[in-house]
C-alpha cells in the first residue's frame, strides 16, 4: 500500500468534516484514514499526527489515502472534501508581533527548561523576560522522560544560562539604537521524509526509515498504534544501501 496525505488549505480553522466518498469510490484506493482511526495517542513529539478538530496552520496533515500505487493515492487525495468553520477565538498568528500581542509562546515552559530549574519571571511580556543563572547537573544527576532533555545535559554538562542584561553590558562592542528583524529560516532537511513499514510474525512491525533519529521513530510508531516498543523495529534507509554505513 502507498500512502498520500490529505493537507489542511487554511491557516486555522475548525474542521467540519472530512468526506472521502468519492476517493474511496477511486481506483485501487483502499481506504482513509483519520484522526478517528488511530488506536494510540494521535501525537509525534507534542504536535497532532493527524488534524483532530481543528488545523493550525496551511498543510497540516489531516488524513492519509491508502491505495496500490502513488498515483492512484495521490489523485484520491484531491477528491477528499474537507469542510472548515471559522475558529472562534482568534486569527491566524504571522509574526512575532502578533505572538507577543497575543501571549502566544511556544513551549516557552519547556521540559529543558524545567528540569533546569530556569523560571520565566514575567507571565505576559516576553519583552521583560529575565532568566535566573544556574548551572545544568551533570550526566549521572540527569534523569527525564525527554530524549532531547536527556541529549542537552549530556553534551552539555557544564553550560550555564545568564542573565543577558548583564552580558551585553560588559560586552566591548554593542549595536544601539535600531531594531534588527530577521526572516523565518528552515534549514536544508537531509531526510526524504520516506518510510516503509511491513507487517511481522506475532504483531511486530519492521520501519524502514530516512531519519536521523530511530530510537524517536520507534517511541513514536509504538505510541501511535498502542503497541510495547518490542513489537516495532526500526532500520535506517543507509543501512541498507550502504553497508559501511
Amino acid at each position: 500500500m502507498l500512502l498520500t496525505g490529505i493537507h489542511s488549505s487554511e491557516a486555522l480553522a475548525l474542521v467540519d468534516g472530512v468526506d472521502a466518498t468519492q476517493a474511496l469510490a477511486a481506483p485501487g484506493v483502499v481506504g482513509c484514514i483519520t484522526a478517528a482511526d488511530i488506536p494510540g495517542i494521535n501525537t509525534v513529539m507534542k504536535a497532532p499526527l493527524l488534524a483532530d478538530g481543528k488545523v493550525e496552520y496551511v498543510g497540516q496533515l489531516i488524513g492519509l489515502i491508502a491505495a496500490t500505487s502513488q498515483t492512484a493515492a495521490d489523485r484520491a487525495a484531491t477528491l477528499v472534501i474537507v469542510k472548515y468553520k471559522q475558529h472562534p477565538s482568534r486569527t491566524p498568528i504571522i509574526t512575532i508581533d502578533q505572538a507577543i500581542a497575543s501571549d502566544s509562546f511556544y513551549e516557552i515552559d519547556s521540559p529543558l527548561l524545567a528540569a533546569v530549574g530556569v523560571k520565566r519571571q514575567s507571565e505576559h511580556n516576553i519583552s521583560q523576560t529575565s532568566w535566573q543563572r544556574v548551572t545544568l547537573p551533570s550526566r549521572a544527576d540527569c534523569v527525564s522522560n525527554d530524549s532531547t532533555t536527556a541529549w542537552h545535559h549530556a553534551n552539555r554538562p557544564n553550560a550555564e544560562i545568564d542573565d543577558i542584561d548583564k552580558i551585553i553590558a560588559a560586552a566591548p562592542l554593542q549595536i544601539k539604537g535600531a531594531t534588527y528583524r530577521l526572516p523565518s529560516q528552515q534549514h536544508m532537511y537531509m531526510e526524504t521524509q520516506t518510510a516503509v513499514a511491513e507487517p511481522q510474525e506475532d504483531g511486530c512491525l519492521k520501519v524502514t526509515s530516512a531519519t536521523q533519529s530511530l530510537d524517536a521513530v520507534q517511541q513514536a510508531v509504538a505510541a501511535v498504534l498502542r503497541l510495547p516498543f518490542h513489537k516495532i523495529t526500526v532500520d535506517h534507509l543507509l543501512a541498507i544501501t550502504n553497508p559501511h554505513k
